[in-house]
């Protein structure tokens, strides 16, 4: 048996290693030359595209109603609820005073004296003008009598104690036509004052029956209750907040859009909201001029055709319909490189990157994107296979899309 010493062993192990680096390296050295990867490619179809974009808004409205209390008073009832629909003139909220309603029954009883004292003047003056004509007639006959007993008392045809009653008779009347006659001409006088008394309290019920009414708050238009901030028991005073509603026929969509967003949209715009029920038509209204300093963005104010389907104060996604773009070209999502890049195939086959504008994604292809360059034309090839290390000069094998 040959025994075989620790030099040899060593020789033995390290010849191993060698050939084994050598034949067996073979499976797991990379391949310098590696083939093209294969991908999908698209002939660029420049043209007029239409894009859509997608934003948020908020819903609000240009009708809002604060209902405050116009009387110092204690809530009586609460006859709504938040989120009921009102009718325009609906009792919302029942007031009550005391004071309030004993003042307007006061006013109006005083106002009824007042009348039924005019009424009364009016009869006494047509009664008094009567009685006058009477009196100065009688007065006149009285007179006559007085002048024949005179003639006669001094022929010594009657006596003197029948003068004089006839005489104290005619005075006695002359007193009472003159009483009437004043009486008569201070009947003017009387009416006027008595009416000028009227007016003024007329003033004062009409007051107290518009502080009466107040007592009831009414909806200045149809509309929802969005908040009640008063209970039945509650003290109100002189202008303090009790309710707000809105108008749903004022309903509008406030949409933020940045600069870049903001030129590419006309004042014809339209689109779609984006709600539980769907998707609801919308068409642009407002177009503000002027940027927001606070938050950097204009302001575009969308309207819903269908006002059932949104709330206010919610906020909603906006899909906005842009208006169709010459010289732009549709590509899928996947050609898209940091939102900003696209990749072409050179004649060599070897990707080229040129930097586009996006526009917005496709209105009739949602799953392509609209973007522009001045470098493109329409003979170019588009890379759509999204590859993680493409870059500048790297060899690819293209298939054409279309076929």
């Amino acid at each position: 048996m040959v025994r075989l010493s620790n030099a040899h062993l060593i020789l033995l192990g390290s010849g191993a290693i060698f050939l084994w680096l050598i034949v067996g390296s073979n499976d797991i050295l990379p391949d310098v030359n590696p083939a093209p990867p294969q991908v999908e490619m698209i002939q660029a179809d420049l043209g007029t595209h239409a894009a859509r974009m997608q934003a948020h808004g908020e819903i609000k409205s240009r009708k809002q109603a604060t209902l405050e209390a116009k009387i110092t008073a204690d809530v009586d009832q609460v006859l709504v609820k938040e989120g009921e629909y009102v009718k325009k003139n609906q009792s919302v909220i029942k007031l009550k005073s005391r004071k309030v309603q004993l003042t307007l029954e006061e006013a109006i009883y005083r106002l009824q004296q007042l009348h039924h004292a005019i009424d009364t003047e009016r009869t006494q003056q047509a009664f008094d003008r009567e009685a006058l004509q009477n009196h100065k007639e009688l007065q006149l006959l009285q007179q006559k009598e007085v002048n024949r007993y005179q003639y006669l008392y001094q022929h010594q045809q009657l006596s003197r104690t029948r003068l004089e009653t006839a005489q104290q008779a005619y005075l006695k009347e002359s007193l009472a036509t003159l009483e009437l006659e004043r009486s008569v001409s201070n009947h003017e006088n009387r009416l006027a004052s008595l009416f000028q008394d009227y007016q003024a309290q007329e003033t004062l019920t009409q007051k107290a029956k518009i502080d009466y009414e107040r007592l009831t708050i009414k909806a200045p238009y149809s509309g929802y209750i969005t908040k009640i901030m008063v209970n039945p028991g509650d003290r109100m005073q002189l202008h303090e907040t009790m309710l707000r509603m809105y108008a749903p026929d004022s309903l509008e969509i406030h949409v933020q859009l940045p600069p870049e967003d903001y030129v590419k949209i006309d004042q014809k715009t339209e689109g779609h909201v984006i709600t539980q029920k769907g998707l609801t038509p919308i068409r642009l209204v407002t177009l503000e001029k002027h940027i927001n300093p606070q938050t950097g963005s204009y302001n575009a104010i969308f309207q819903p055709l269908l006002l059932d389907a949104i709330t206010l104060g919610k906020w909603v996604s906006v899909i906005i319909h842009l208006p169709p773009q010459p010289q732009t070209i549709l590509v899928p999502k996947t050609s898209l490189y940091f939102n900003d890049t696209i990749y072409l195939i050179d004649e060599k086959d070897e990707l080229q990157p040129i930097a586009v504008e996006i526009l917005g994604e496709s209105k009739e292809l949602p799953s392509s994107v609209v973007v522009e360059s001045p470098a493109l034309k329409a003979t170019q090839k588009v890379l759509v296979t999204h590859i993680p290390n493409a870059q500048t000069g790297m060899r690819v094998t293209p298939w054409d899309q279309a076929s």
